[in-house]
C-alpha cells in the first residue's frame, strides 16, 4: 500500500485539512510525496513544522485545504 505524506499527517487528532495544508507547505514537502519517497531532509522538517503550525490558532493559518483523503 503507498500512503501520501497528507494522509499519513490526517491521521493525527488535531490535524484537518486546513492545518495539514499548512503544515505541508511549512514543511516544504509536496503533499502527494510518498511516504516512503521522502528523505532524511523532510522527515526531519515535518515534525519540526508541526511544533510550529500546533502553536497557531487556528484562525493564525492563512491555507484552505481540501478535505483530508480517507481510505475506504
Amino acid at each position: 500500500m503507498r500512503i501520501t505524506a497528507d494522509t499519513t499527517v490526517c491521521i493525527v487528532p488535531g490535524y484537518g485539512p486546513t492545518r495539514v495544508a499548512a503544515l505541508m507547505a511549512v514543511s516544504g514537502v509536496a503533499e502527494k510525496r510518498r511516504v516512503g519517497g521522502l528523505t532524511e531532509q523532510q522527515r526531519e522538517r515535518l515534525p519540526s513544522a508541526g511544533r510550529l503550525i500546533a502553536e497557531d490558532q487556528p484562525g493564525d493559518l492563512p491555507i484552505e485545504g481540501e478535505a483530508c483523503p480517507r481510505s475506504t
